[in-house]
């Protein structure tokens, strides 16, 4: 088990210096009698391990506990009491930890709408100097909770603040703002990375390729002209236009599997009656095809009264062993989403495993029921780690209702998806989070990422370095998602 050195178990109290008077912070909301702690492993996981995001004074963002709160003192001066010692001496060098705070607003207090960066810390007396305003306005006032983020998480540094495609990057009739990849694959024929590519949030979906030689330079594949349009899905049950009263976008590349000499392509899409299903579709060539669809739903609603009855989505499939597993979000007619898993021996024909999801787990950072969509998963002997979304929910109790508050809520990730890392060492029956989750979260003060992150995340080893491959959204120019690359030496 890996031991993380920024943290020691003592109480004590930390010292945050603004530039002018004097706070004492300490935890208001207190933890439930009733409330789980989620059971917990903390390895190392793709180097990527480390806390990200601390909300409260038990350095557990699976459970509410004590949040951090600005209760008096002197204006230069901020304390955050209880916090464990933590060691921030190695993170404000490369200036990762930042000091965030909601605006007060319905919707808007997330604790992330301001940001300052912590400028210097004096281990012999626990204090934080912050300093420049990276986000919003201000500082934190009287009354008002905190969080600390890490904007580098586990080290990994951006290469360049803009995406590495937008929806400019030359695509012919590409019809949104946003994007998403579904799948970074390596084309050792051609010698190149294939990037899948998904049209995001527009009213018609359909997927790209893009190609690059060193994981850093993209470029679209085919002069800009999409791989799959809504007409080869035309004779598709599960991938049909029209989905009862909604008109559906076409089906998206999830993931993609290379298997005796074929690439196998898993995609969602809607059936006529508006159930979300899985299906897939094959190829020797992984961009320019043909491609043959496969008929057939893989995996399809459950009966009625099921916790999948709603739909299936998001495959994401892996080899274990002498089968192959697929994990899948699926939901209710409530809408409430949970991670399911089906197993194949011959990627074909696929069966649910038992009538329950393989995790549910909606508390703490995960609390909203509206996010289970795996962004990645990867085998390592007999260990399966799952990379899966989630997000804080907003209040929606009895309490919040009467006082009009019900959209505001402690501080942390509120209806912003994040990544955590869950792991399954009995091929993906049971899985438990890891001991720092969220393990990945966008950069709030970054204005090309502070809004969210999508579900989709690939990682690699080159010439010395890990590559680590997101999409993330902005709050500017209307919805926009786009991906990114952060990277990391191999020590």
């Amino acid at each position: 088990m890996q031991k993380h050195h920024f943290f020691s178990l003592q109480k004590s109290f930390i010292t945050i210096v603004l530039h002018g008077g004097l706070f004492f912070l300490s935890g208001m909301l207190f933890l439930s009698c009733q409330e789980k702690r989620e059971a917990h492993f903390d390895a190392a996981v793709f180097s990527l391990s480390e806390k990200t995001l601390i909300l409260n004074k038990e350095l557990d963002n699976s459970i509410e506990g004590h949040y951090l709160m600005v209760t008096g003192g002197e204006k230069e001066t901020l304390y955050i009491e209880n916090l464990k010692g933590i060691d921030f001496q190695k993170y404000v060098r490369d200036t990762s930890w930042v000091l965030g705070w909601g605006s007060g607003i319905p919707y808007f207090d997330a604790g992330n709408e301001n940001i300052r960066a912590i400028a210097s810390y004096d281990v012999s007396k626990g204090r934080l100097t912050l300093g420049k305003l990276l986000r919003g306005v201000g500082y934190p006032a009287k009354g008002v909770q905190v969080t600390l983020l890490n904007r580098n998480p586990s080290g990994y540094l951006k290469m360049q603040k803009q995406p590495l495609l937008d929806c400019f990057s030359g695509w012919k009739d590409f019809s949104g703002k946003s994007l998403m990849f579904g799948k970074i694959i390596k084309d050792t024929v051609e010698n190149q990375w294939v990037m899948y590519v998904n049209e995001t949030d527009t009213p018609s979906v359909q997927v790209y390729a893009a190609v690059s030689k060193d994981l850093l330079h993209w470029e679209p594949a085919q002069n800009g002209m999409p791989i799959f349009t809504p007409k080869a899905f035309q004779n598709i049950s599960w991938a049909t236009q029209n989905a009862g009263k909604k008109k559906w976008r076409g089906p998206v590349i999830t993931d993609v599997l290379y298997e005796n000499n074929e690439w196998y392509l898993f995609l969602d899409g809607y059936k006529p009656n508006g159930e979300r299903a899985i299906g897939m579709a094959k190829t020797k060539d992984p961009i320019k095809g043909p491609f043959e669809m496969i008929a057939s739903p893989l995996l399809s609603a459950g009966a009625k009264g099921e916790w999948d009855e709603g739909g299936c989505f998001y495959p994401k499939v892996v080899k274990y062993k002498n089968q192959y597993l697929m994990f899948y979000d699926g939901y209710n007619e409530k809408g409430i989403e949970k991670l399911g898993l089906a197993l194949s021996t011959d990627l074909y024909h696929w069966k649910k495993y038992g009538s329950q999801p393989v995790l549910d787990g909606h508390q703490g950072w995960r609390s909203s029921f509206s996010s289970s969509e795996v962004a990645n998963v990867s085998v390592k002997k007999d260990s399966i780690f799952l990379f899966l979304s989630g997000a804080k929910a907003y209040k929606n109790n009895l309490l919040g209702r009467l006082t009009a508050s019900r959209f505001k809520d402690v501080p942390g990730n509120v209806n912003d998806n994040q990544l955590g890392c869950y792991l399954s060492t009995d091929g993906g029956k049971h899985f438990i989070s890891h001991a720092n989750n969220p393990l990945f979260i966008n950069d709030y003060a970054d204005p090309y990422e502070n809004d969210h992150l999508g579900a989709s995340l690939e990682f690699f080893k080159k010439d010395g370095f890990f590559y680590l491959f997101y999409v993330a959204k902005t709050d500017a120019d209307g919805l926009a998602y786009h991906p990114f690359v952060r990277i990391k030496k191999i020590e």
